[in-house]
Formats: C-alpha cells, sequence, structure tokens
C-alpha cells in the first residue's frame, strides 16, 4: 500500500491487530483489504485493483462488519460516507476535525479538515432492496469505486 494513503487508515500493526483480535481480511492478489475488529468495526478498507473495493465492502458486510468510521470530504465526489451509504451503512454521528487527532502524514492543504463520520449498518441495506428489486447494481457499484479511487490518486497528485 502507497504510504500517501496511510492517513486515512487506522494505524494499526499486525501485531495490534493480532492482540485486538481482529479479522484480517486480504484479497488473492494482496491488493485489496480490510479488518474487522471482534465488536463488528471495520477498518483499514483498501483497494488498488479495478473494481475490488465494492467487492471489498460486501465481503466485509458477509463476514460480520457492522459499523466504520471515515473522514467526509468537502467535495462530495470525494465523500466516503456517500460511498459506504450504498452499501447499506448510515451515519449516526458526525464530529468535527481536531487538530489534536491529526493523523501522521495529514496534509491540510490536500485534505482539508473533514468531519469525522461514524456509521452503523441499515437494518435493510440498500444492496437488499435493489436485489428485491431485481436490479444488478453490482457493476454499477463497482463502477463508483473505481471512478472515485482513480480521482483521489489524481487529486493526491499521484
Amino acid at each position: 500500500m502507497p504510504k500517501r494513503f496511510n492517513p486515512f487508515l487506522s494505524p494499526y500493526t499486525a501485531k495490534e491487530l493480532k492482540a485486538k483480535e481482529a479479522k484480517v481480511f486480504l484479497s488473492d492478489e494482496a491488493k485489496s483489504g480490510y479488518a474487522i475488529m471482534p465488536d463488528g468495526d471495520l477498518v483499514n478498507v483498501f483497494s488498488m485493483a479495478p473494481g475490488q473495493g465494492g467487492d471489498a465492502v460486501r465481503s466485509a458486510i458477509k463476514n460480520g462488519a457492522t459499523k466504520l468510521d471515515c473522514f467526509d470530504s468537502m467535495d462530495p465526489k470525494f465523500s466516503l460516507p456517500n460511498y459506504y451509504n450504498k452499501f447499506g451503512f448510515e451515519e449516526y454521528d458526525r464530529v468535527p476535525w481536531s487538530d489534536k487527532y491529526k493523523p501522521t502524514g495529514w496534509s491540510y492543504k490536500k485534505f482539508g479538515r473533514p468531519d469525522v463520520v461514524y456509521m452503523t449498518m441499515a437494518k435493510t441495506t440498500k444492496d437488499e432492496k435493489s436485489k428485491k428489486k431485481k436490479k444488478d447494481t453490482l457493476g454499477k457499484g463497482t463502477k463508483v469505486w473505481q471512478k472515485l479511487v482513480k480521482e483521489w490518486v489524481e487529486h493526491l497528485g499521484a
């Protein structure tokens, strides 16, 4: 994983994840993955491969993810809360940015001071509602994730 993404990931070492009894998942190519804490908290979702972001989130839900937190963005096209909402997560709390908790490597110039958004899984996910309507949203969600990652990498100047 490129270091430029570190500010957006929870700073757990492998040893810490093991001590916390987190379930860690990695794709066969090691290009996407995530971890789930024992309480259902989804952390460190990442995807460096086209099409695997949505797959990672769906897999996390199937493997017990029930809540998460993420940074919002002033730019709606980079809004992680909007993205996770497409998979059934709903915002239940929002905390304004605090310089006291600035992640290592954070650039105010590039990323500003976004809110931290806390989300929990809705009782019926939007994916489940879509399946009931017999609509195929898998490709749509994957394309949204690909576009989001591509635009974000360009935004970072990579």
